[in-house]
């Protein structure tokens, strides 16, 4: 468990290298990206109870859904580049990319999961989507 001094520790360090590159004050070269899991159950909104009932609980149940997983990044001037969208599968459809939002990334994976493949192969189209020539990808 991280605590206030390892919290000053890591922003202090993170200063003085971003000083040591040149991008401490240019916050087009600062971007984050982190992924998340989507799964599509439907679960119940309203609940059923005894008229007068004054602690009402709710407990529902689902099956439990595919999961699928969206890579999304912001960067600190407040653009943003469009997602990954990563689909449980192995044999593409076209009606995957359907709904999505435009010129986001599409993909399959076995498990609907990221894999280093799939990141890299997004590393690239961040490169190309976010406009800097200065990165370097191989």
């Amino acid at each position: 468990m991280a605590n206030s001094h390892m919290i000053s520790d890591f922003y202090s360090k993170l200063d003085s290298l971003m000083i040591q590159l040149g991008i401490k004050d240019m916050p087009d070269r600062l971007w984050n990206c982190d992924e998340t899991g989507l799964s599509y159950v439907v679960k119940p909104n309203k609940v059923v109870t005894a008229i007068g009932k004054r602690y009402v609980y709710k407990r529902t149940y689902a099956d439990r859904g595919e999961t699928h997983t969206l890579l999304g990044c912001v960067c600190a001037n407040g653009s943003w580049i469009p997602p990954l969208i990563i689909f449980k599968g192995v044999r593409w459809n076209d009606n995957l990319k359907a709904d999505c939002l435009p010129n986001c990334m599409v993909k399959l994976s076995p498990k609907g999961w990221i894999n280093s493949d799939l990141f890299l192969e997004w590393f690239k189209f961040f490169k190309n989507a976010s406009k800097d020539d200065d990165w370097e990808c191989s």
